[in-house]
């Protein structure tokens, strides 16, 4: 009884303190903004993730542009450390990459694609979301892939809801492709590939307007774009056999999350860091000082320097 009485007042404690953090995110100090980030993100766990990343997602609008960078990727981290069910996860990520696109790296939206990928309860939900994001008329680009990728392998899944026919997803992805650079392109290509080997029985009118997309993007320049239009084009006059080829991709292995590793690398590195420093003030320091105090025991120095002799001077951090 005594326990839970106690760790209720703990709770209770890190509640009040996690409000004044979350007020300290707006302080005119941005090395005070960065120390309450710092603060949030340490003492996040499953009890208040929730609570937290919302806030952050909220302060993500206003922060300092110094800051989004390092403010998305502690807010990915810690949706996934203590995500408590996998729609909030992808709804979080979502939202980052919504509101901090540029800030968002590769390997937060890949990760989502693994999560995705694994979990087939996850795959209508993930798909229909990221339809919502891509009707926007403004749409980031790290968007565009996330929702090729997931739309291209799962959209057949919402097939019999209203605005989600196989032409309706195309229609939604091909009008972001004049929007995106080179290197988004070749997702989308694979999207349309996708697109039309689950679109069951055949469009004519949809296979025609892919074909004419590929036939476009034979001649391109890039060799990526031109190599997965030439094979997609080729792939498409095989019928049946496009199934197996494009079928959907495999599970991918069971593996530590980069950026989970690449926090507690992070973690490590300040420890170890912050170790040093304090092996550091144990040790007797060597600077060499003026002073005017004569030598000990009336003993005479060595050697006369006038009024003025060295002496050493410890460590700020000394035992008795």
């Amino acid at each position: 009884m005594t326990r839970m009485l106690m760790v209720t007042d703990a709770q209770e404690i890190i509640k009040r303190h996690q409000a004044q953090i979350i007020t300290s995110l707006k302080d005119p100090d941005i090395s005070i903004r960065r120390r309450a980030l710092d603060l949030l993100y340490g003492m996040c766990d499953v009890t208040n993730a929730k609570d937290i990343v919302e806030e952050l997602l909220q302060y993500l609008s206003s922060a300092d542009f110094t800051m989004r960078e390092e403010l998305s990727l502690k807010a990915a981290i810690l949706s996934e450390k203590f995500a408590p069910d996998l729609s909030w996860y992808v709804d979080v990520i979502l939202q980052l990459i919504d509101k901090a696109g540029d800030f968002i790296s590769d390997d937060i939206w890949f990760r989502v694609v693994q999560f995705v990928t694994n979990n087939d309860d996850l795959q209508p939900y993930a798909a229909a979301k990221v339809k919502e994001y891509l009707e926007k008329p403004a749409v980031h680009e790290t968007m565009v892939k996330v929702s090729a990728y997931i739309l291209g392998e799962y959209s057949h899944l919402l097939a019999r809801r209203p605005g989600c026919s196989p032409k309706e997803i195309f229609g939604i992805l091909h009008e972001k492709l004049p929007t995106v650079s080179t290197t988004t392109i070749p997702i989308l290509l694979s999207a349309y590939a996708k697109i039309l080997m689950h679109t069951q029985p055949p469009d004519q009118e949809l296979q025609s307007q892919i074909w004419a997309i590929f036939n476009k993007y034979e001649s391109c320049i890039d060799a990526e774009i031109q190599q997965r239009a030439v094979e997609y084009f080729a792939l498409c006059q095989k019928g049946a056999a496009l199934m197996d080829i494009l079928a959907e991709m495999p599970k991918f292995p069971e593996r530590k999350s980069s950026l989970i590793k690449r926090a507690e690398y992070s973690e490590a590195d300040t420890a170890e860091q912050s170790a040093i420093k304090l092996r550091a003030q144990q040790q007797p320091s060597n600077a060499l000082v003026v002073t005017d105090q004569p030598p000990a025991n009336g003993a005479t120095s060595p050697v006369p320097v006038g009024p003025l002799s060295l002496a050493m001077v410890p460590s700020m951090i000394t035992t008795e």
